[in-house]
């Protein structure tokens, strides 16, 4: 049990601290990196007791190649309060885009969570996906014929980000 003095260090108990890093800053064994709203996931009875569901409790799905990951592996940084990330695919895999951006940042559109090597299988009428489509610009023929996406038509580049 913890003595009332040691964290009302007046009279006035509206003085204490309520965070729970007021307190416990040198136990966060996160290190701040899931950010300082302990109660989102631990509750008061048992810090060893948690409950997160990333699926239902942000907007970020962990499915595919995402789904388990070490928390750690996104959440490297520390943060003040809510822990927030950006959702865009190229915040993360820049270096593994092997069309160079010339595709736009809407990687969702055509591959798969599981694997960058993964395309839907709505696109190119189920057929394999050319082998020199991943050298290929955005608005190559070979990606036309195969895909058949609007978002590669050239009037609608512009509205992607991908160059032409």
């Amino acid at each position: 049990m913890v003595e009332c003095k040691k964290c009302h260090l007046t009279a006035q108990y509206k003085d204490a601290k309520s965070e729970c890093l007021a307190c416990h800053d040198k136990e966060d064994v996160h290190k701040r990196r899931l950010g300082t709203r302990c109660e989102s996931c631990h509750n008061a009875r048992s810090w060893r007791l948690w409950d997160f569901n990333h699926d239902t409790l942000t907007r970020f799905r962990l499915d595919g190649g995402h789904r388990g990951l070490d928390c750690y592996a996104c959440h490297n940084i520390p943060v003040a309060g809510k822990a927030v990330l950006p959702m865009n695919c190229v915040s993360c895999h820049k270096k593994d885009d092997v069309h160079e951006g010339s595709f736009g940042p809407k990687c969702d559109n055509c591959h798969e969570t599981g694997s960058f090597k993964q395309i839907k299988s709505r696109l190119g009428g189920g057929q394999p996906v050319p082998s020199t489509a991943a050298s290929q610009p955005a608005c190559s023929p070979v990606i036309h014929r195969w895909c058949g996406n609007p978002i590669h038509a050239p009037d609608r580049v512009a509205s992607t980000g991908a160059s032409r």
